[in-house]
């Protein structure tokens, strides 16, 4: 459980960073020239436009799969375990 919350958080991180990084370069021209001076935004603005935002796209897509995949067995799953007389198994129960 706490590694599946985990997982969920860092997913919407990834793609928050993204969505910045995309809303960053949309607006790049309209940015305030308090902005532009931050060294790592700097570095964001300046790269090539298409290809920050191929990178921002890939960056959200990641952190919505993380977000929201499910892994194990999910809720409403039967599950069936063998159930064993010596070495042999002679039915299954539902877990």
């Amino acid at each position: 459980m706490a590694k599946e919350l985990a997982r969920k958080f860092v997913g919407y991180g990834i793609a928050i960073v993204g969505l910045i990084i995309l809303a960053l370069n949309s607006f790049r021209d309209k940015l305030p020239e308090t902005l532009k001076d931050i060294k790592i935004l700097e570095t964001l603005i300046s790269s090539d436009k298409k290809i920050m935002i191929i990178i921002s796209l890939a960056l959200v897509g990641l952190g919505l799969v993380l977000a929201f995949s499910k892994k194990g067995i999910r809720k409403g799953q039967i599950r069936e375990v063998p159930i064993y007389e010596g070495n042999k198994i002679v039915g299954y129960r539902r877990v």
